[in-house]
Formats: structure tokens, C-alpha cells, sequence
């Protein structure tokens, strides 16, 4: 067997990472701490080195206090943020979304899905189509929205802001007939009624706005708060009083990962419908023409992005 010369073999250094090297710099703005203490009263008689040594424990111990608190906070904010980061690079890496070969409107969504602070897993709309006169000029339009989501704030997450629904033909009026947010984790559970809603409610610019957000400041239980990854579900659901020809906009203000659509009603057979999504491929559009049916139609879309709409207009066909 062949010898080895020992002495021809270089030492081995000693590499630290750079968390080891933070927390050896921590304790040991510890350590000179407590030695200045210990020295301070054991050992030293003179009064000037007793103020030398204390000084400067106390200035290690204060920096050592500064240092480990900064240190936590750091790592505590970098795992949140590593929380969007993680999204985007996980889908770059797994399915390379963010290579630049790949259609700018993929890596947008992406991105834009990574920068939310809240997205939806899941949101379903379904629209009925009733005649509200004899005449069949007069439609009621009643609209559903559920959407399951989970937040991603930093802090408390309430929903911003308002809410809207087009206001109805004269003499009709557009109502919000229920707004309920259901958080399981947080034991939050409101489901307020068209009565409660009135008053969170105001007509301008040919709207009708529902208040979400004070009316969630005046119901939700002291302490319960919808934290940073909670869960949540959201309903609401309002009517209209449009025309036999008309459209509604409906809009989304967070990342939808799975969107659902059903029509329904009784004059859904005499109406031709269009559901045109502003920014995407043709292949998106739905028309139904001429359906001459009343059983739900539904359709899906994947990665709706954060202020999308969806434009659903409807014209009577000939023999409505």
C-alpha cells in the first residue's frame, strides 16, 4: 500500500456560512457581554477600569440585543417574501413560464399571480336571465358571485374598498340582496342580508355601490382577524332590471386561478348571449346564438388576472 506524506497534504480550512458567521458575530457580542459583567464584579477593584469594563458590556449587551432582534425579523420577512418568490420560481424552473421564449401574456400572468397579495383558488358566477314583464322588454339579472381565496397580506387582510353593479333601467332599481366572508381560521363567520345592506349602499355615476369594507369593520368580532395564508370564502349576490338588449361587466380585483360562468333562467332560451374577455385569444369568447334551450350553460377559464374583465351582453332573438 502506498504512503502518504503527511506533510505534502494542505491543512483544511474552517468555511463558515454566512448564517454561521451572523450568529457567531451574536454570541459573541454575548459572550464579551458577560465577561465584562463577571470582570466588573469579581475581579476589578480600580473604579476607572470598573467603568471601562462596564461600558463596554453594556454596549455589547445592547448591540447583542439589537443584533439578534434584527436577525429574527430578517429571517421572518425573507420566509414570506420567499413565499411570492417561491411561486414564480418553482413555476420558471418546473415548466420555464419565464423563459423568454415563452408568449409575453404567459410570463405576465405569471409574474402578476407571484406580486398578489391575495388569490383566488376559485370563483364561480352564475347569471339567471328572467323575464320580469309579459312583454318580455324587461329582464331581471341576477347575479351570484363564491370565491374561495387565501391571503397573502403581511398584515390584516379586509376586502378594499367598494363593490359595484350597474344600476337598472327606469323605474327599476339594482339591490344587493347578500355579502357574506367566511373565514374558518379566524372564526369569522358574516352573512349580512339585503336589509343590512342598504345602509352600506350608494348610487352615483349609474352604479350601484355596496361599501364592503366599513361594513366589514362594523361586524367583524373584536379579535378576529384574517392573518397572512388564512383562508377565506366570499359571496355576493345582487339583481338588476336590464332591457331586453343590454351587458354587464364583471370584474375580479384578485388573481383567479379557476373561473367559472353559468347562465341560467327562463329566458335564456330567447336570448343570444356573447361572453367576451377583453386581452385574450379568441379562443376564449363564448357565444351562444340562438340557443333555444333552457337548461345552464357553463365554461371555464384558467389564470384570470387581477383587474380583468369580462363583458356578458345578450340580445333577444327573432320570435322572443
Amino acid at each position: 500500500m502506498a504512503e502518504i506524506d503527511a506533510s505534502n497534504v494542505p491543512p483544511r480550512r474552517l468555511k463558515l456560512t454566512p448564517r454561521a458567521t451572523v450568529r457567531l458575530i451574536i454570541f459573541g457580542l454575548l459572550a464579551i457581554s458577560m465577561i465584562g459583567y463577571a470582570l466588573e464584579i469579581f475581579l476589578l477593584d480600580n473604579s476607572t477600569a470598573k467603568d471601562i469594563t462596564h461600558s463596554i458590556a453594556e454596549g455589547a449587551l445592547v448591540s447583542f440585543v439589537l443584533a439578534a432582534t434584527g436577525d429574527y425579523y430578517l429571517r421572518v420577512r425573507l420566509a414570506e417574501d420567499s413565499v411570492r418568490r417561491g411561486v414564480r420560481n418553482a413555476i420558471s424552473e418546473t415548466f420555464g413560464f419565464l423563459d423568454p421564449a415563452q408568449p409575453e401574456a404567459l410570463q405576465s400572468a405569471v409574474r402578476e399571480f407571484a406580486s398578489s397579495r391575495v388569490y383566488l383558488h376559485t370563483a364561480e358566477w352564475r347569471i339567471r336571465f328572467d323575464w320580469e314583464d309579459r312583454g318580455q322588454e324587461i329582464l331581471r339579472v341576477s347575479t351570484n358571485v363564491h370565491s374561495n381565496g387565501r391571503s397573502l397580506y403581511r398584515d390584516v387582510y379586509v376586502p378594499p374598498g367598494t363593490t359595484w353593479v350597474l344600476d337598472s333601467t327606469e323605474p327599476y332599481r339594482s339591490r344587493y340582496l347578500r355579502y357574506s366572508v367566511q373565514c374558518p381560521q379566524a372564526g369569522i363567520d358574516i352573512d349580512e342580508p339585503e336589509d343590512a345592506l342598504q345602509r352600506y349602499c350608494t348610487r352615483r355615476g349609474g352604479r350601484l355601490l355596496l361599501d364592503r369594507g366599513q361594513l366589514l369593520r362594523d361586524h367583524l368580532p373584536p379579535g378576529r382577524k384574517i392573518l397572512y395564508g388564512f383562508d377565506f370564502n366570499r359571496t355576493t349576490s345582487a339583481v338588476m332590471f336590464q332591457r331586453s338588449t343590454g351587458y354587464v361587466p364583471l370584474t375580479h380585483s384578485s388573481f383567479v386561478i379557476d373561473l367559472g360562468i353559468e347562465l341560467s333562467g327562463n329566458a335564456l332560451q330567447d336570448l343570444a348571449i356573447t361572453v367576451f374577455l377583453p386581452g385574450r385569444s379568441g379562443d376564449d369568447d363564448v357565444r351562444l346564438m340562438d340557443a333555444a334551450t333552457d337548461q345552464p350553460f357553463r365554461y371555464r377559464w384558467q389564470n384570470f388576472n387581477p383587474g380583468s374583465t369580462m363583458i356578458l351582453s345578450w340580445t333577444a332573438v327573432d320570435g322572443a
